[in-house]
């Protein structure tokens, strides 16, 4: 039995996700601020009750809610208070986890109707609500004039399975284990791990003597000649800081109590370098592995944040291996930026996020997924990352758009502006432009009409029109690619004349001159800052 999916109203990013997931791995991808931290932590929270490492009892407050929620809840209180409405209903933070089918007979109270799809299916339901038992303080705050945020303070935690009964994070099949390498408590599962290793090697003589030798070692410090020397002087400042009549004696050693025995004072060594001091990417590695080693057996959701922090190339190989090999059964979810990753984990377990939209891989048409499947992924991340696209033909194009963005925004590239200008075979435009409708990603095609405007334009592209997409080409099928549309845009050929070095050639000489050196032509009027040129209509269409 595994998750197969989550429904979330009201937390944070999200004011309504309704997400799919595979039954073995998930790979969420997005730019910053997508909610990729948030999906692992929603499903941490629902199945464990816990919030960044403390119960989520203690954690409630108004930052929890989407601020969509918050908004609203202060709009509608305000019209309350002028008497417009007759009473504020407190929003409510929903999250629904929902199981596969099993044919398990102890799940079945996990069973009902009692979710929002309003089907009969397991799964269990974690509410952050409004506390009834508070409703005569809940009307006193809301006579307040200065509301701001929700009351978080008169709400209360309910889990409740699909059959609405009241269950407790304890009587969930299974529990999750966050992985999270910025997480301070996730330094210490090396030492944690090495005490264990110990534990199970050492019989209780070998423990006895551990701790023997440990307090000899500890009784010959204050033996040594440096140290008595040194006792000597702090009773002589003694004196003239404390009690002069105090006959008592101040001196420098080490404890030998219970409370500070062997087990505390000893550390983990990568090649006799202490462990804190052998590399943030080594540390990361070897803090993932026993991570996943000391999971207990309960734990079978694994939650891992951007396994990739700090780690080569090699070094990331290494880890997900072995991570793979550790995780054999369980179901995982796992956030990255990493292109590597995506390569190594395969597109069939992407779950796509962008500000706007979410989707799986696999809601993408077979041809596309398969066509992603064979190219380099990098470019494949480079647009599910981008908050707006301009796809090219070629090289020449994107010298071209580039030269027109910096011409119209002063100098700026795209780049500054967050616009990621990259060329694509022009048969793969549709392949992306599936992915861009999929998350509704901003993205303008720079596409030569090739003669025919209503063949390879209009209808090629009809599938497409979508507010976000925005596809650029010229109508005049005489100018089929970009060099006769440059050439001919304005005063374009004197001045290519000249940047080109090209001064006694005819129009059509240059034109020809031109599509035989793409890049070459367009390379050079990127490098210019003399000329002025015009650009064709389709490409400022796309600069915007």
């Amino acid at each position: 039995m595994t998750i197969e999916r989550i429904i979330v109203r009201n937390y944070k990013s999200f004011q309504n996700l309704d997400l799919c997931v595979n039954n073995d791995m998930n790979l969420l991808i997005g730019n910053n601020g997508t909610g990729k931290s948030t999906i692992l932590e929603i499903i941490h929270l629902a199945l464990t009750g816990n919030l960044r490492n403390r119960p989520i009892y203690y954690e409630i407050n108004p930052y929890l809610f989407n601020i969509s929620a918050n908004n609203k809840f202060v709009e509608d209180a305000r019209r309350f208070q002028g008497g417009e409405i007759e009473t504020v209903e407190p929003p409510k933070i929903l999250i629904e986890i929902y199981f596969s089918e099993s044919d398990d007979q102890e799940l079945n109270k996990f069973r009902g109707t009692e979710n929002s799809l309003i089907k009969d299916l397991l799964g269990f339901s974690l509410s952050i609500r409004f506390d009834e038992r508070y409703s005569e303080e809940y009307r006193e705050y809301l006579a307040n004039k200065e509301i701001s945020y929700i009351p978080t303070e008169y709400y209360s935690i309910e889990w409740r399975s699909f059959g609405d009964s009241i269950i407790t994070p304890r009587s969930i099949p299974f529990k999750s284990y966050l992985i999270d390498s910025n997480d301070a408590s996730f330094g210490q599962l090396p030492q944690k791990h090495f005490m264990g290793i110990i534990d199970n090697t050492l019989d209780n003589k070998q423990r006895a003597n551990l701790s023997v030798l440990y307090r000899e070692y500890k009784e010959q410090f204050a033996k040594r000649d440096e140290v008595i020397e040194l006792n000597k002087i702090l009773n002589e400042k003694k004196k003239g800081s404390f009690n002069k009549d105090d006959p008592k004696e101040l001196t420098l050693s080490l404890d030998v109590s219970r409370k500070t025995s062997w087990e505390s004072a000893v550390n983990a060594y990568i090649d006799n370098i202490p462990f804190d001091n052998i590399g943030t990417g080594n540390q990361n590695m070897l803090k993932s592995v026993y991570a996943v080693q000391n999971r207990k057996d309960k734990q079978t959701i694994l939650l891992m944040e951007e396994p990739e922090n700090h780690l080569s190339f090699s070094n990331m190989r290494k880890l997900l291996s072995r991570l793979e090999e550790l995780s054999v059964g369980q179901q995982v979810f796992i956030s990255t930026h990493n292109s590597y990753v995506l390569n190594k984990l395969h597109l069939n377990k992407l779950i796509l996020l962008s500000r706007e939209n979410h989707s799986a891989m696999n809601n993408l048409d077979d041809e596309t997924v398969r066509y992603f499947q064979k190219m380099p992924n990098y470019n494949t991340l480079r647009f599910i990352l981008s908050d707006r696209v301009i796809l090219v033909e070629g090289p020449a194009d994107e010298l071209i758009v580039t030269k027109c963005y910096t011409a119209k925004y002063n100098g700026k590239v795209p780049l500054d502006d967050g616009v990621d200008v990259f060329s694509v075979n022009g048969l793969s435009f549709k392949r992306f432009l599936d992915i861009a409708k999929l998350l509704k990603i901003d993205t303008s095609v720079v596409t030569d009409n090739d003669g025919d405007f209503a063949k390879n334009i209009e209808k090629k592209y009809a599938d497409y029109r979508e507010t976000f997409i925005n596809i650029c080409a010229d109508q005049n099928n005489t100018l089929k690619t970009l060099e006769p549309q440059f050439l001919y845009a304005g005063e374009n050929y004197e001045s290519l004349k000249k940047v080109l070095d090209k001064e006694d050639l005819t129009v059509e000489e240059l034109e020809n001159y031109m599509q035989k050196n793409k890049t070459d032509w367009a390379l050079k009027v990127l490098m210019d800052d003399e000329e002025e040129f015009d650009f064709p209509g389709y490409i400022k269409n796309a600069v915007r």
